[in-house]
């Protein structure tokens, strides 16, 4: 075996290395070597056995909210079944509120609408969702206390006899489709200006019976070629007029008692008419009211909304 001293160190030709007098370089880096991984395997041990048996601040926090949680959750699932009981009964009264007065079924709201943010409930902290859920249950029951309260009132004046407005369609089937602009600045047809438009616009085919929309007197039988034409006036209990206009013929004569859907005429072009329609105005008092407010009771929920729309867009009246 070739050796070759130089300052301390020999260099084994045969295996290619450089060695210290009795101690390898090899050996060394080995030596250090093993002495890092031990190192590295005990930080990891105790880092294991401290985290298996100890707690962080947060994580002692988190384990205190989620015990907190668990035990609100049995009382927030009692508040909400007696919230369900509730509002079922509530549900009930309204459907018969609206069968006996209104004739018509009442709206069908999804209340669960509002919790569709429980989709993603795996991304939401437990804190926001049971924040969420106590103030939902408080809402609810505030809003089934005044739901309550509204309905002893109602039940205490229909009980004790109530005046109620005109609130039927002066037309016999009346569509969404027929409907046009309503009370405010609509667009004139002969001056091309927003006129301000006192009633409603009924689009219909001429001659079509023309019903009172409640109960009444008629006050007022005028027969024209101009303006409105031939208009009918019918008072209503309560201070409530009801006036229909650009009417082809009459039906009725003035102080002659009237019911709901009696025939007070013809709808026609008389008057300054573009097209065969009713002009239908509702009053209190003389105070102009948007007839829209008072026709709930002839269309279901869908068409009513409908309605609703349709007569707010239109802009131009037909006289």
């Amino acid at each position: 075996m070739a050796r070759k001293e130089k300052k301390g160190y020999i260099f084994d030709k045969d295996s290619l290395s450089l060695r210290k007098d009795g101690l390898t370089l090899g050996t060394v880096l080995h030596f250090l070597a093993m002495y890092l991984t031990s190192a590295i395997s005990f930080t990891l041990i105790v880092y294991l056995l401290f985290s298996l048996f100890f707690n962080t601040k947060e994580e002692t926090v988190l384990i205190e909210q989620n015990r907190a949680y668990q035990e609100q959750i049995p009382r927030l699932q009692e508040k909400a079944d007696m919230l369900a009981d509730e509002l079922l009964y509530l549900a009930n009264c309204d459907s018969i509120i609206y069968r006996s007065i209104f004739r018509s079924d009442a709206p069908k709201l999804d209340v669960m609408k509002s919790f569709a943010f429980l989709g993603g409930i795996d991304t939401i902290p437990d804190s926001r969702v049971t924040e969420y859920s106590a103030g939902k249950l408080r809402s609810l029951e505030e809003k089934a206390s005044s739901v309550e309260a509204n309905l002893r009132a109602v039940m205490e004046q229909l009980s004790g006899g109530i005046i109620l407005p005109p609130m039927s369609a002066p037309i016999g089937k009346l569509s969404p489709a027929q409907v046009g602009a309503t009370v405010g600045d609509k667009i004139n047809p002969f001056y091309k200006v927003p006129v301000y438009h006192r009633g409603m616009d009924i689009i219909s085919d001429a001659d079509l019976p023309v019903l009172s929309a409640g109960e009444g007197v008629v006050t007022e039988v005028k027969r024209s070629m101009k303006v409105q034409g031939n208009v009918v006036t019918v008072s209503h209990p309560g201070g409530y007029f009801t006036r229909y206009a650009h009417l082809s013929s009459i039906s009725v004569r003035q102080g002659t008692k009237v019911r709901t859907g009696t025939k007070l005429g013809g709808v026609g072009v008389s008057g300054n008419a573009y097209a065969p329609h009713l002009h239908y105005e509702v009053l209190k008092d003389t105070l102009v009211m948007n007839p829209v407010n008072y026709m709930f009771a002839s269309f279901g929920v869908s068409d009513y909304v409908d309605m609703l729309v349709i007569s707010s867009v239109t802009k131009q009246s037909m006289d």
